[in-house]
């Protein structure tokens, strides 16, 4: 293995915001060279696994210049350090960039390039190419330049819900065995176990639905993103805004819900969970991480936002929205209706859990659409300053909705035995009801629930 490689994209300065990346490559036409520098402090290279010691080569993203003229962010192979020796090249320096909370055993780096220039061909132009004239032509979406991006999003949202499952096995384990007080109604005055507290259940069965849940949606996003790489090479590039929207959506919502609740479910096993022993030490260092890499959540939700709007004109112009949004269609269907549930069973059907689910997202999308089109505001103000939180509080009504409908459509397209199924649909109730519970007002305001 002669070439260890990273990938070198996040700045000092920049790291949700990859256009605004100050790293810049310049085509010298002289020498058919590009010279890639960072100008100042900000553009230094900064987090990158195995980038400050480990790797001899990089993948670095920087902004293209020809002529004095930029043609945006792209990615460009260059050698950081000697075959031989492993020190670095001339123009290369790289160091770590030290102790974090977590992930202690992977090394985060910075490096910074001074005017180091490599041969045109370096930069990587299967989409976008530069020929010797320093003439700039794209073929397909460069969009696809951040697949890489959507897979890893994948892979931590699947690692947080794994986090989730694993403080759950031992907080459940803990409560059936753990004993506190003699509140059972025998004569032996026998202790009660802890999970057979409704307060304990409450502590730990909601996240126990959502852990199921979230293992569903995710097979569901491992599947469309294997099918989206296989587009890609044949240049079909139509999933690529749906995938960017789902990963960026799930990775937000999957990642903040791990943390919440890894944490909860830790302090449920009382002076035990605070041991090292325990387990949940690593765990909860690990998750500290996911809401802020790759993509911070809160840029991530806005990035989800993008779409639904995109959904949501289609919808409202009558023309085809994709099958994940059929909410929005429903919504203007059922917009006036007044619910016909009353009783505890109706509200145990998950089917008309998910009707819920799909019209509380709908009021919340369509309000919130409203109030942006009649704002005189412009977009920079509309997005940053007047309803900024608003549309993350709709991506994750959004996101509960489309969660639901993998779980149950998971649960009646996998062969499970019936006991099963009993089961998972007992989870996907408790699911629902939790969305429902933690923000389910718009199906009172909107006039469907009394």
């Amino acid at each position: 293995m002669r070439i260890v490689g990273c990938y070198a994209q996040t700045e000092l300065g920049h790291g949700s915001n990859v256009a605004g990346l100050e790293t810049t490559a310049t085509l010298d036409l002289d020498t058919d060279e590009f010279v890639i520098h960072c100008p100042n402090i900000e553009a230094t290279k900064y987090w990158p696994g195995d980038m400050g010691m480990s790797a001899n080569s990089a993948v670095v993203y920087a902004n293209l210049m020809i002529k004095n003229k930029s043609f945006g962010v792209q990615p460009f192979f260059v050698p950081l350090r000697d075959f031989e020796t492993h020190k670095n090249l001339p123009g290369i320096t790289s160091g770590d960039i030290g102790p974090k909370i977590g992930f202690e055993s992977k090394e985060n780096s910075w490096l910074i390039l001074e005017k180091v220039r490599v041969p045109r061909e370096n930069m990587l132009m299967k989409y976008a190419k530069v020929d010797r004239e320093g003439n700039f032509r794209i073929e397909g979406d460069l969009r696809v330049l951040y697949s890489i991006m959507m897979q890893t999003r994948v892979f931590i949202s699947a690692m947080a819900s794994h986090d989730l499952a694993s403080c759950l096995t031992i907080a459940v384990r803990y409560a059936t065995v753990r004993r506190q007080f003699a509140t059972l109604p025998d004569k032996l005055k026998s202790e009660r176990r802890l999970i057979d507290y409704q307060t304990h259940q409450f502590k730990l069965l909601p996240p126990l639905a959502m852990a199921y849940a979230n293992n569903f949606a995710i097979a569901y996003m491992k599947k469309e993103i294997a099918t989206l790489m296989e587009s890609i090479k044949a240049k079909d590039f139509h999933s690529l805004p749906l995938l960017h929207h789902l990963t960026s959506t799930f990775k937000s919502v999957l990642t903040w819900d791990s943390l919440l609740h890894c944490e909860h479910i830790r302090q449920s096993c009382g002076g035990a969970g605070f041991l090292r022993s325990a387990g949940f030490h690593n765990i909860l260092q690990n998750n500290y991480a996911n809401p802020t890499h790759e993509g911070e959540n809160t840029v991530m939700a806005h990035q989800g936002a993008k779409f639904i709007y995109n959904q949501l004109h289609a919808a409202l112009n009558h023309s085809q929205v994709h099958p994940i949004f059929d909410y929005l269609l429903k919504y203007e269907q059922n917009k006036k209706t007044v619910s016909s549930l009353k009783t505890k069973t109706d509200f145990l059907n998950p089917d008309n859990l998910l009707a819920c689910l799909g019209l509380n997202a709908g009021i919340h999308v369509f309000s919130l659409g409203q109030k942006m089109t009649s704002s005189k505001a412009s977009p920079l103000e509309k997005e940053n300053d007047l309803f900024g939180q608003e549309q993350v509080r709709m991506v994750i009504n959004h996101a509960s909705y489309i969660i639901f409908k993998l779980f149950k459509d998971g649960i009646e397209l996998q062969n499970f035995s019936q006991n099963t199924k009993n089961q998972l649909y007992s989870l996907l109730v408790l699911y629902g009801h939790g969305c429902l519970k933690k923000d389910g007002i718009f199906l009172f305001d909107g006039g469907y629930l009394k």
